[in-house]
């Protein structure tokens, strides 16, 4: 089958769910296009997958350039007719319709806005963000023939929250299918108006063959503590780095604390590791690449992710899968990865006590480390593996 993918910018380092669903098409023989914008900052073209796949060589720039001179837009617009008459015919017959689109028609803009799309014909247009599908809903009105699907995660669904779903009004006459990450997030799509005939249930998921189960789990003198992800609010270092200070300064606790990532909090939080005296203790190691991530997972003892917003966490899956026993705030769709008191623990989000005294709790149950590393691998390998899941991906 031929997927195109339908994104805002590509490729990111964050967003390692939408690569992996694209490689693993790709292995699985799917032709594969990616409408996005492409992505200036050189070090996103420099991450492993995008490197071994040459994903440079599947994206098409989805950027329009509508004239704003009358006469140069109808000739650009002939121009256009000419070369895309014979494979578009319907697509460009109806965004010339002016009766159903008025002036976006009679001015060419909307022949203009579907520019980087003709000449394709595809069979799944897979958009990732509910905002973002909103941006494809025109490709529908003008009559291309594809199957219409979405996958829904974090900031789209608060989005639609904060606006009581009325966002997604257009999207919901126009979609075919919706993918629902999680319970949670099927929860509100549900309250946003998606009918429950067009809702699937389909996480994101991980490649277990790259992260694979550590087999060492007895630990040295000093607790390797590790976090993965953004330095953002949403991600509650600022919490999680106060719950490490009270484990060091009150319960004794010999530990190391690396964070791997890069934001816009890495001064504030470095500040506070220098307020709280725990800055010899507390490591930020910036960005990393795929294969340094799994180096630093199989290196440590505890994965440990104190977050205050969360849709599912990908970088708690390859934890998980890695082995490594969890804490973890019960925010969005963690407690469907985090089982507690089998793979890890889960505290309350935004309470420093409850934090640490979940990590206190885990740290004093080293003896059950290898059984809850077992137990946490089982549990995404059997719900997140991505070879499955892309397996479904494209089935109606």
């Amino acid at each position: 089958m031929h997927v195109a993918f339908f994104l805002h910018t590509f490729p990111t380092l964050s967003e390692t769910f939408i690569r992996n669903q694209i490689t693993g098409l790709i292995d699985l023989g799917h032709k594969v296009t990616i409408f996005c914008h492409p992505n200036p900052d050189p070090e996103s073209w420099e991450l492993e997958d995008v490197k071994e796949y040459q994903l440079h060589n599947f994206i098409v720039d989805r950027k329009i350039s509508i004239p704003s001179n009358k006469r140069t837009r109808a000739l650009s617009a002939l121009k256009l007719i000419k070369k895309h008459w014979n494979t578009n015919t319907k697509q460009i017959t109806e965004s010339l319709n002016f009766i159903k689109h008025g002036k976006k028609a009679i001015d060419l803009t909307l022949i203009h806005s579907i520019t980087p799309f003709l000449g394709h014909q595809f069979d799944i247009l897979q958009c990732h963000f509910g905002h973002i599908a909103n941006e494809a809903i025109i490709l529908k009105k003008v009559k291309f023939d594809f199957r219409f699907q979405v996958m829904f995660h974090g900031f789209d669904i608060r989005l639609g929250i904060d606006k009581d779903g009325i966002i997604y009004k257009d999207l919901i006459k126009h979609i075919d299918k919706v993918q629902a990450i999680s319970k949670y997030n099927k929860k509100h799509l549900l309250e946003f108006g998606f009918p429950e005939s067009k809702i699937v249930f389909h996480p994101v998921g991980i490649d277990l063959s790259k992260f694979t189960q550590k087999t060492n789990y007895i630990p040295g003198k000093t607790i390797q503590i590790l976090s993965i992800g953004r330095l953002v609010l949403e991600k509650g270092y600022k919490y999680g780095i106060e719950a490490i200070a009270k484990l060091i300064h009150e319960q004794k606790v010999d530990l190391c604390y690396t964070i791997i990532g890069e934001g816009d909090l890495f001064h504030d939080l470095k500040n506070l590791c220098n307020k709280l005296n725990i800055e010899k203790i507390v490591r930020f190691e910036g960005a990393k690449g795929r294969n340094d991530i799994i180096r630093y997972l199989h290196n440590s003892d505890i994965f440990f992710l104190p977050s205050v917003a969360e849709a599912l966490p990908v970088a708690l899956m390859e934890a998980l899968s890695c082995g490594l026993p969890t804490v973890a705030t019960n925010v969005g769709s963690v407690k469907e990865l985090v089982i507690d008191n089998e793979n890890g623990f889960v505290s309350e989000p935004k309470s420093i006590d409850s934090i640490a005294n979940r990590l206190v709790q885990l740290i004093e149950a080293k003896e059950n480390w290898m059984e809850m590393g077992q137990s946490g691998h089982k549990h995404i390998n059997a719900n997140y593996n991505i070879k499955i899941l892309n397996t479904k991906l494209i089935k109606k």
